[in-house]
Order: C-alpha cells, then sequence, then structure tokens
C-alpha cells in the first residue's frame, strides 16, 4: 500500500508540474460574438449612409436572371429611411421607405416596407405584367452583404443568390439624368444582331434584358442566353458571353455603325435587318382611325359604323388589328361599353407582304357586330375566307409606330395604321 501510495503521489505531482508549465491559453476573439456582430453592422450603415449622393445598384431580379439587369439609385439614412429610383420608370419617380440590417447567417440589408420602385421587381403581382401570374419578376428585397467598403458593396439575393453590385455615385451625378441616359442609350439599340467569326453567323436577338444567340452546331442549332444591364455606353453583362471562343464582358453602342463592339474591337455586332413584314406581326397592336382607311374605304366603313351602332348603342370607339384586350391575333373592337374580337390568321408572305384572313369565329360580341352589318367595317382590312394581302411600310426600320398598308393588286387602297393608342374617330368631326 505504501508504495502504491508514493507512484499516486509521484503521478499527482508530475500532472501538477506539468500544468505549471503550460503556456496560457488567450482567446481566439477579443470581443463577445454578439459585439462582433453589433459592430459590423454599424459599420455597414455607416458605409451605406456614407456615400452622400447615394449608390447605383447593378440588380438582377429572377434565380435565372431571366429578365435581365435593371439600374435602382438608391440612398440612405442614418434614421434608417432609404429612397429609390430607377430605369424601370425613370427619370421623375422617387419612392422612399424604410431599411434595416440585422443578422441571419450573415448580416442582412432589408427593404422592409412597401417601396414601389425597388419592390416592382419582387411584387408576385409586378405592375407591368412581367412574369408569371403570383410570381411576378421574382426579385429579391433582402440581401446578404458579401463585402463593404466606400467603393464598393457586394450583395447577394437572399431568395435568388443573384450577385449585386453597389457603386457610390458621384457628387456631380443628377439622379434624373443619370436614368434619362440609360433609357436613351437602350432606345438607341437594335431588337437583332448578327456576329461572324470563322465562318460560323451568330443570330442575336434581344429579350427584356437579355442576349439570346442561336447558332449551327453539327446540323443542330444551338441556342444560349446570356443577362446584361444597360449602361450609359451600352451594355454590361452578368457573366461573360462567349462568341467563338471569345469572352466578351461589355459591349460598347457606335452611334456611327449603329453596331455594339467590345472595347478592344475584336467583337462586333452588327445590326441585323428586321424585314418589314416581321416588325408588322411583332410590333402591334396596330390602331385602325377612320381617316386612315383613305377616301377608298371611308363609304363602306361608315356604313359598317352606323350598324354596329344599331345593335350595340354606340359607334366603334376603337378598331385594331392584331393583340389588344381580347386574344393575340383577331380583329377587336370597342364600341361603347363592350368589347370583343373576330379571329384572324395573319401569315407573312414574304419580306414586305402580310395576309390578313378572317377565321369566322369570333365571340360572342364580334359576332353580334358582324351579322349586324359590321362586316362592311372589318373587311376593309381583312378578307373573309380568302385572304386580304398587303404590302407594308414602316415609318422606321427598327421601332416604327407607323405602317402604310398597300393592298396587293390594288395600289388605290392604302391604309395607314399605327402602334399608338388611336381612337377609331367616327363620326369624322
Amino acid at each position: 500500500m505504501k508504495k502504491l501510495s508514493n507512484i499516486l503521489w509521484g503521478i499527482l505531482s508530475l500532472m501538477f508540474v506539468l500544468s505549471a508549465c503550460a503556456p496560457e491559453q488567450d482567446d481566439i476573439f477579443d470581443d463577445s460574438s454578439a459585439n462582433r456582430i453589433e459592430a459590423a453592422m454599424k459599420s455597414y450603415q455607416e458605409i451605406l449612409v456614407g456615400a452622400s449622393n447615394g449608390w447605383l445598384m447593378e440588380y438582377y431580379p429572377n434565380a435565372l436572371q431571366a429578365y435581365g439587369g435593371y439600374n435602382i439609385l438608391v440612398s440612405f439614412t442614418k434614421d434608417g429611411k432609404m429612397q429609390a429610383s430607377s430605369d424601370v420608370y425613370g427619370s421623375g419617380k422617387v419612392s422612399e421607405s424604410t431599411y434595416k440590417l440585422y443578422q441571419s447567417s450573415g448580416t442582412i440589408l432589408s427593404v422592409d416596407t412597401y417601396n414601389e420602385v425597388f419592390h416592382f421587381f419582387s411584387d408576385p403581382d409586378n405592375p407591368a405584367n412581367v412574369g408569371k401570374d403570383g410570381d411576378g419578376m421574382e426579385g429579391d428585397f433582402e440581401f446578404t452583404i458579401m463585402s463593404a467598403s466606400k467603393e464598393e458593396i457586394i450583395l447577394q439575393g437572399k431568395k435568388t443568390k443573384n450577385k449585386i453590385v453597389m457603386t457610390p455615385l458621384s457628387e456631380e451625378t443628377v439622379w434624373d439624368t443619370y436614368l434619362n441616359g440609360v433609357q436613351a442609350s437602350e432606345g438607341k439599340m437594335s431588337k437583332a444582331y448578327e456576329y461572324e467569326v470563322d465562318g460560323k453567323v451568330y443570330s442575336i436577338s434581344r429579350s427584356y434584358r437579355t442576349f439570346v444567340y442561336s447558332y449551327e452546331e453539327e446540323g443542330k442549332v444551338v441556342t444560349e442566353s446570356y443577362p446584361y444591364i444597360q449602361t450609359l455606353e451600352g451594355v454590361k453583362m452578368y457573366s461573360s458571353m462567349n462568341l467563338g471562343g471569345i469572352e466578351v464582358h461589355d459591349l460598347i453602342f457606335d452611334g456611327d455603325t449603329k453596331s455594339l463592339k467590345s472595347r478592344d474591337g475584336k467583337v462586333v455586332l452588327t445590326k441585323a435587318v428586321t424585314p418589314p413584314a416581321q416588325l408588322f406581326v411583332s410590333n402591334g397592336p396596330w390602331f385602325v382611325t377612320y381617316e386612315g382607311l383613305g377616301t377608298a374605304n371611308q363609304k363602306n366603313a361608315s356604313a359598317g359604323c352606323e350598324a354596329i351602332k344599331s345593335v350595340v348603342g354606340a359607334y366603334p370607339m376603337a378598331f385594331i388589328i392584331g393583340s389588344y384586350i381580347y386574344t393575340d391575333n383577331a380583329l377587336n373592337i370597342l364600341a361603347g361599353q363592350g368589347y370583343g374580337a373576330l379571329l384572324l390568321d395573319t401569315k407573312v408572305i414574304s419580306n414586305d407582304e402580310v395576309s390578313l384572313t378572317l377565321t369566322g369565329s369570333g365571340d360572342q360580341f364580334g359576332v353580334a357586330c358582324w351579322n349586324g352589318g359590321g362586316s362592311k367595317l372589318f373587311t376593309t382590312v381583312a378578307g373573309m375566307g380568302a385572304p386580304m394581302n398587303w404590302k407594308v411600310v414602316p415609318n422606321d426600320p427598327d421601332e416604327p409606330t407607323v405602317m402604310t398598308m398597300t393592298e396587293v393588286g390594288n395600289e388605290s387602297n392604302v391604309i395607314v395604321v399605327t402602334n399608338q393608342e388611336t381612337l377609331f374617330g367616327y363620326p369624322a368631326q
């Protein structure tokens, strides 16, 4: 027992010596996690507020960036207020709300009360009817702060995981002027471009703020899409676009050639010419006016209008070719408190020729107007059962607002239509 006691005493003594020699352990952090979080959020708010003229936010809604990017100008105050303008609404529209910072697996910037400008992109009932019903554009209003400095803030959409970049606006930048400049830059761009390299032709079109291009690869058509944001100079890609092995990050608009060029000049997207017939199909709906029908048609149109009034109690207020309020491809008519349509078969015959044919079907209101004698108005622009062919000439090769239609085989029959919402105008004043 005495020997065992000595052994135990020796072990205890050795442990005491070792513990006495062990170095002191310091905490890894000098402060508590709660204090560190509070300090970080205070620093982030100081940076947000520190941009006295606000920030340019390069905002991408939708997890797939399906609608491209948008410029939102935002400013923050110490008392939790926020103002926002965007290139969707344009100049003169500033909406105010509140914001807050909170902790949730990182610091979150939240636009926590409704902001008409900012929540345009996340509202499930999108004001412009963009996106799916009940989903809208599926954008974020809460963002994880990934990094922040006076020169740049990097955010990540909490829902979409999209990268959102914010840079401070200079003191000289006028918000309205900047947004007007972005819209003007977009207005200069064509709807379609072409790019050729090594004998391969890329056909590039724009859908929202996304380039959609196609090309042939081993006998198959390959289609790819790349979202971008509009800039004062041209466009900036969300991620680089690969064209024939060349990576493109941004493109500058060339006013002389109407082309888009990479900064190094290696890539040039040339403006593609859209045939007039295709412009007629894609740039409607087209509003027909009594005056625009011309004297060759006004006699029949008058008889048709009087007949419609006898059926529905009012003269036609609007007469429209194409999509409007009822269906995509129809002759739409509004008269009094009613509206309806007669279905239309529209075909592209050649680059500058289309045919319009009434199918014989329509809704109750449209058919009632037809049967009551309104057929004399409708058949001024479309044939019943047999096509009525028109040569179409736009007033602008890119963004036409007026189309001059001349009946093929009857050059004296000329009708002028517009895609600007216009009343029919009968009886003539």
